[in-house]
């Protein structure tokens, strides 16, 4: 009986060493190489800056809706594009079923002009050469990550990642779709990187992976800076001592989309 326990405790404790969760570095550096595999899902994205006090001045954008990039002449799309500053909202609905496309706006619908297919297949190339999400290096946005079990997003089981995040890196690299906003920015260096780090009173970063095949379902990061920020990112925010958030989602990665044209 002694020889039983003992060896029934001795499979008990290989399987646990054995069953050991997912290495936090490891999940977050095939999330990172997995994005430029992304073509196809549907987006969210959201960029707002809000500055402080309780009742806040809010701008930046979202993008919502299904996309597929590669396999027609035009992305097939229905993306609505919501440009937001302060109680005000504006939206644009970009539709394209992969060799025609309309814009609505402003309860109209308007054919895609030569001009607008052309710039709009271009972008498409671009993208896609680089991979659709591939411009996003979150794997250096972040430090001392940890790893979770998530449940269910955009459609699977995920891993759960926390971390600090970078601060700088991240900052540079979200600063480009602050210049989609309308703002002239340029990537902070020098003394104004070395500015930037010191401002920062808070921030957090959480991402969403796959299990099985270690695609981005969705990644959260927020910073709020102190008021003594460098001049061009105080320009670009503002207002000093605001809050960054920053949300990119993709639910249902590389499944088949269909578009039809109202």
């Amino acid at each position: 009986m002694r020889r039983i326990a003992f060896l029934a405790a001795a499979v008990a404790l290989l399987a646990g060493c054995g069953s050991s969760g997912p290495n936090a570095n490891d999940v977050l550096k095939r999330t990172a190489a997995s994005l430029s595999t992304i073509k196809s899902g549907t987006l969210d994205l959201k960029l707002l800056v809000t500055s402080p006090g309780a009742h806040g001045t809010r701008f930046g954008f979202t993008l919502h809706g299904p996309f597929q990039l590669g396999k027609t002449p035009l992305p097939v799309l229905h993306v609505a594009y919501t440009q937001i500053a302060g109680d005000k909202q504006a939206t644009a609905t970009l539709i394209s079923d992969g060799r025609r496309g309309v814009v609505q706006s402003g309860g109209k619908t308007l054919p895609l002009t030569a001009s607008a297919r052309q710039t709009l297949s271009a972008a498409a190339q671009q993208i896609q050469g680089a991979g659709a999400l591939a411009a996003f290096d979150i794997s250096s946005w972040i430090e001392h990550p940890k790893v979770s079990g998530g449940g269910e997003v955009g459609g699977a089981d995920t891993d759960k990642v926390t971390a600090d995040l970078n601060v700088l890196n991240a900052t540079n690299s979200l600063l480009g779709l602050i210049r989609l906003a309308g703002r002239n920015v340029h990537e902070l260096t020098g003394s104004d990187a070395k500015q930037l780090e010191q401002s920062v009173k808070s921030s957090s970063f959480v991402l969403y992976s796959g299990k099985r095949d270690r695609l981005l379902r969705k990644v959260d990061v927020a910073a709020t800076f102190g008021f003594d920020v460098p001049k061009q990112l105080a320009n670009a925010l503002g207002a000093v001592g605001a809050k960054v958030e920053f949300e990119l989602g993709v639910a249902n990665p590389n499944k088949p989309v269909s578009v039809n044209l109202p």
